[in-house]
């Protein structure tokens, strides 16, 4: 047996036609994360929830040639995700806008001046004109305090997924 027969097969020693295939596999992740508020005897008085998705780019950082095959269709499974809501621009694979479910109780909170809808709105329209593209980082860097202000107003976060 020869060194060349007993190396073991590399993902880039796969045919591109394969690689191309596996990178439309990838999974785009979803994270929704629910705020409740309680009354004093434990029943919901309000909640709503805050669903942002991405895509899986770590790929794209393992070398040069996995990136430019990568890049192309990662943008277009984005793309069928959340279509006309992904910017087209580096980083654009990251740069999609979360989705909120609220009930009724919930909107004067998402609607105050430093809430959660005017602070998506900054932040997707910071996406279009800088390289930003983290909402927690975004909120800090811009002085939103989104935590301080959904606590004092008796909103918990209620785990993630």
């Amino acid at each position: 047996m020869t060194n060349a027969q007993s190396r073991p097969l590399g993902f880039l020693d796969l045919p591109t036609e394969l690689r191309l295939m596996m990178y439309e596999l990838l999974p785009n992740r979803t994270i929704r994360t629910r705020y409740v508020k309680r009354s004093s005897d434990g029943t919901t008085e309000s909640s709503f929830t805050i669903i942002t998705y991405t895509a899986p780019t770590a790929i794209l950082a393992t070398c040069k040639t996995i990136n430019s095959e990568a890049a192309t269709i990662l943008l277009k499974t984005t793309q069928q995700l959340l279509p006309g809501r992904v910017v087209e621009r580096f980083p654009y694979l990251t740069g999609t806008a979360p989705k909120i479910e609220a009930e009724i109780p919930a909107f004067y909170i998402l609607s105050a001046r430093k809430g959660v809808v005017k602070a998506a709105i900054d932040w997707y329209a910071c996406l279009q004109t800088t390289s930003s593209s983290d909402f927690n980082t975004f909120l800090n860097s811009h002085g939103y305090n989104m935590f301080s202000l959904l606590e004092k107003h008796g909103y918990m976060t209620e785990g993630g997924t």
